[in-house]
């Protein structure tokens, strides 16, 4: 099962729906492991400037706060934090495609970090 309403909740049910073999729950109590997308958030800071003082280059950072319970509600691994970084150079004659640019990288990384969070439930471990 999994929980959450940010976007890398939903990349990950994706993900998962596309594994055979695999049942996803739709209730907790019915799921050997429950995935709760606690909170995501995207920064954007400027890293550097040109001589005109426009911003040149920008970093993105998105964090995904995640917890891996059984469907009882026990604890298997607590809050955790998976970090995505990505620089963008910014181009004055291509300055308009920016916020396209951003949007794509920020998707990137949500996939990214989806991926990340499959691999870290097939690690899992039930306790016995």
């Amino acid at each position: 099962m999994v929980e959450g309403s940010q976007g890398t909740a939903s990349e990950v049910l994706q993900i998962l729906r596309n594994k055979p073999g695999l049942t996803i729950s739709s209730k907790r109590l019915d799921a050997q492991v429950v995935l709760t997308v606690i909170s995501q958030q995207v920064d954007r800071t400027v890293v550097a400037f040109s001589a005109a003082g426009r911003p040149r280059e920008i970093q993105l950072r998105m964090r995904v706060a995640y917890r891996v319970n059984d469907g009882f509600g026990s604890e298997i691994s607590g809050p955790l934090e998976i970090t995505q970084t990505r620089d963008l150079s910014i181009n004055e004659a291509e300055f308009l495609a920016i916020g396209s640019a951003e949007a794509f990288m920020i998707e990137d990384m949500q996939r990214d970090i989806a991926q990340q969070l499959v691999r870290r439930l097939r690690a899992v471990r039930l306790p016995s």
